[in-house]
């Protein structure tokens, strides 16, 4: 009984608390879609978000809204018309939004926009007239920002702004004339200028600085003397030194550093002391004072400020070779090793620790592996000085794993699956994991699984739905997400397809928040990387996705944290339902005409729905099984009400 009363407390303060999502506005009309691609591509300027869509009449051009139907309006037709402007390229600086636009008069060009009509307006016509600028952002600071363009007399150049248009100027013409400067590494040196590679017309690509100014903006050292390139490319800022690589023509590429002086730009080390290029250099991570980098299956581990280098030879037996990105973990650094067996179909990949502070290696733990085997995909998670890692195969399920580890071999576990099948939604591409309330939680094409470090158990909190893009093409990152303490994502549910669900982490509470597209057409049509969490948004905290109800197209819909039942006319107490509890048959009475109907049990799944044009409705029942159920109905005055129904 104390159990069942658990469950049904937890069943009524769902009905009370579900959130439902409803079209944000029908932008174009009808069934056509509005690509409003500001649902991925917008950005939140103060309370409001900008974004560009397309309403059929004016094309695609910028819009703006505050998270209302009434407020979700037109910006401004910047390329008057039905012409498209084709806003994209959103950033904000001192409280305005910039993007780049075209218009007829004057090409693909830099605009702003305060958020109100008149407030939205050309920075400046770079390349004058209808001919495009080809604006490339580089790089923010507080009170400026850097960017690349093409005014037709300099070519591809270096240029800033300070967000006004006697404030946008060309920094300076480095390579002289219609010639690109090839800017790249852009690096900032954290002492007020600004490290890169660029080519002048006379030197080819070498080593560059600046500190926004024409008379400070000059290549610090020609590396590979002459018209030839030094290929410099950038690890990592060490103790106010910029470490490279880079081949000055005589010692091959290798590692160099620079203080941002001639005479302080100088080789490192030079790995084979002699003329041939080394193998090449991988950055690994900066730690404390010390730099590590893989080359030659050694970590360098080094110190720009004193000049010393120290390597440390990685244990490799036969066919075995370093097969993963290096990981930091509690300042220590975790890399797999694999060896293949070329007599077998079978594998062993290891994982291994390298102490920082100690130069040792330690093996943690080995796996059996099919031979096939993918590069391991490394979820860090710092917050708790663990990460999670995934090893996926084409191959039987056996040989596809999921552990954690915290560096240490007690602490490498490999969860046990609760679930009706191993882990066999393991692939060859990203996974969904979303880090939440101390738990790991991953979909797998069985069903979404959480999983518990301390207990080493990995449970599957609902089967009731599949991943969308199917099991050789995953979830991307963002399509688990965090609102309000619950985890949303994009479901599908036989019956009635791809829709937006809920859970906080229990079977219980893991449903689907509605079907937008009635039956079994999916409503999320798309990637699901169209759902996006704004955080803060108005006072409401709204999250926009786009969804497609079958009716209006594809348009932004949103929720927010007020659940259905605050408005008033949510929740009503219209319908009365006899016999409760029922055997075979519900008879539905309402003072109102009940247009859908919906049954679902404790664990979610929509077990009945149907539409109706009537106060007084009856259904069989047989087919349900013993159990408690919620059914929803909604009315055609807009009312919806949730009861409590049970079948003996």
């Amino acid at each position: 009984m104390k159990t069942l009363l658990i469950i049904l407390a937890s069943v009524v303060g769902f009905c009370k608390a579900q959130i439902v999502p409803s079209l944000l506005k029908d932008i174009n009309i009808g069934q056509n879609s509005s690509n409003a691609i500001g649902a991925l591509k917008g950005i939140e300027l103060g309370s409001k978000f900008i974004f560009s869509a397309n309403d059929g009449v004016n094309g695609q051009e910028l819009w703006i809204t505050d998270g209302s139907t009434a407020n979700t309006v037109l910006l401004k037709d910047v390329n008057a018309g039905p012409v498209n402007s084709n806003p994209d390229n959103f950033f904000n600086f001192n409280n305005k939004t910039y993007f780049v636009a075209t218009t007829a008069t004057e090409g693909s060009e830099l605009w702003v926009t305060d958020g109100t009509a008149a407030g939205t307006t050309i920075v400046k016509d770079i390349n004058v007239g209808v001919a495009n600028a080809g604006f490339t952002k580089i790089f923010q600071t507080s009170n400026i920002f850097y960017f690349l363009a093409n005014n037709n007399t300099n070519g591809f150049e270096l240029w800033k702004s300070d967000g006004t248009t006697a404030g946008t100027v060309m920094v300076k013409d480095i390579n002289p004339g219609f010639g690109n400067c090839n800017i790249a590494n852009w690096t900032d040196s954290g002492l007020g200028y600004y490290y890169f590679t660029a080519t002048d017309g006379t030197n080819g690509g070498e080593l560059w600085r600046s500190d926004g100014t024409s008379a400070n903006t000059y290549m610090i050292k020609d590396i590979f003397s002459g018209t030839a390139s030094s290929s410099a490319s950038f690890h990592t800022m060490l103790n106010g030194k910029l470490i490279l690589t880079a081949d000055d023509g005589i010692n091959g590429a290798e590692l160099w550093k620079s203080d941002g002086t001639a005479a302080g730009t100088t080789l490192f080390n030079n790995y084979n002391g002699t003329a041939a290029a080394s193998p090449n250099v991988t950055f690994i991570s900066t730690i404390g004072t010390f730099g590590f980098f893989l080359q030659d299956n050694k970590i360098f581990k080094t110190d720009a400020t004193t000049g010393s280098i120290q390597s440390y030879s990685i244990s490799l037996g036969v066919g075995e070779y370093v097969f993963s990105r290096f990981v930091e973990l509690n300042n220590d650094l975790c890399f797999f090793k694999k060896q293949t067996f070329f007599s077998s179909s079978f594998d062993t990949l290891t994982l291994v620790n390298f102490s920082t502070s100690t130069n040792n290696f330690s093996n943690l733990k080995k796996f059996g592996v099919m031979a096939n085997s993918v590069v391991p995909q490394l979820y860090l998670q710092k917050n708790l000085n663990k990460f999670i890692f995934i090893n996926g195969t084409n191959s039987p399920s056996e040989k596809r794993f999921i552990g954690i580890t915290d560096g240490t071999t007690l602490g490498t576990i490999i969860p046990t699956f609760t679930g009706p099948a191993k882990p066999v939604g393991l692939h060859t591409t990203n996974y969904p994991i979303l880090f939440f309330n101390n738990l790991w939680y991953i979909v797998l094409s069985d069903g979404l699984y959480k999983i518990d470090y301390s207990s080493g158990i990995a449970n599957l909190v609902s089967s009731n739905y599949t991943s969308y893009c199917g099991p050789m093409n995953n979830f991307v990152s963002n399509q688990l997400f965090i609102y309000n303490n619950k985890i949303y994502f994009p479901g599908f549910q036989s019956g009635n397809g791809t829709e937006l669900w809920e859970t906080d982490g229990t079977t219980l509470n893991t449903f689907m928040l509605t079907d937008i597209n009635n039956g079994a057409s999916p409503s999320i049509m798309l990637s699901p990387t169209h759902c996006l969490l704004k955080n803060n948004f108005v006072t409401s905290n709204n999250v926009f996705f786009m969804a497609n109800d079958g009716v209006h197209g594809d348009e932004i819909w949103r929720f927010n944290n007020t659940p259905a039942g605050i408005n008033k006319k949510s929740i009503s107490n219209n319908t009365s339902i006899v016999p409760n509890p029922f055997t075979n048959e519900l008879k539905i009475t309402a003072t109102t005409l009940i247009s859908k109907i919906e049954v679902v049990d404790v664990a979610g799944k929509i077990i009945y729905k149907g539409i109706f044009n009537s106060k007084e409705i009856n259904f069989e029942t047989k087919e349900f099984l013993k159990g408690i159920y919620i059914i929803k109905i909604e009315s055609q005055d807009g009312s919806v009400e949730y009861k409590k129904i049970v079948k003996e």
